[in-house]
């Protein structure tokens, strides 16, 4: 009979740890409800505006240009992965990152913060709404023409190839703000998320 020693058991529990090896899963981020939105000063761009808003202390986006700005409120929510990637990095949002946007502004000014709150919402409404004269409503020819090229074209491909690096723990989500004004997005970002590697049981089985 074969003398079962320590080592061979530990050996045996760590394969067998390996196999039936259980994911993290991280608690959900999202969870339907109500946020309340808070709405600040207008930020004019190119013949229209948009407006500085949150959604619970975080910044929150129309995402509807040709519709009315919601009054202050709480609001109901629902979730919106479609949206994840664009809102991760929007200003204002953790995964931002200056290289993703235009180097200049449409006029050939320089970039500032509310120039990137303004491409973040003409962004968001592209994603939202699929179509480019819809996201650049109310502004001037210049304008659409620079946002479909830079923004659409340029920005949102870019998003698009690097959406695996939204982080785990961050959802966006729709506020429906009701029927006579327009639908904002926002986010959520629980930190501390577990992404897992697929292991193989067979590792190390020696």
């Amino acid at each position: 009979m074969e003398r079962i020693t320590s080592s061979k058991i530990v050996r045996v529990a760590m394969v067998m740890a390996l196999a039936l090896s259980v994911a993290i899963v991280p608690a959900p981020a999202y969870a339907a409800g109500n946020v309340s939105v808070s709405i600040g000063r207008d930020i004019p761009y190119a013949g229209y505006n948009t407006t500085d808003m949150s959604a619970d202390g975080q910044v929150a986006y129309c995402i509807e240009p040709m519709r009315g700005t919601p009054a202050a409120g709480s609001y109901a929510t629902s979730p919106a992965e479609d949206l994840a990637a664009a809102m991760w990095f929007s200003f204002g949002a953790p995964g931002f990152d200056e290289s993703m946007w235009p180097d200049s502004w449409y006029d050939g000014s320089g970039m500032d913060d509310d120039k990137y709150q303004v491409a973040s919402h003409i962004l968001l409404s592209y994603a939202n709404l699929g179509s480019a004269a819809q996201a650049t409503y109310g502004t001037n020819a210049d304008f659409a023409s620079w946002a479909e090229r830079e923004v659409i074209g340029g920005t949102w491909n870019k998003i698009c190839s690097r959406a695996d690096e939204v982080s785990t723990g961050f959802s966006a989500f729709r506020i429906d703000t009701g029927p006579g004004s327009q639908e904002l997005a926002s986010f959520s970002w629980h930190r501390g998320g577990v992404k897992i590697a697929k292991v193989d049981a067979q590792a190390g089985a020696g």
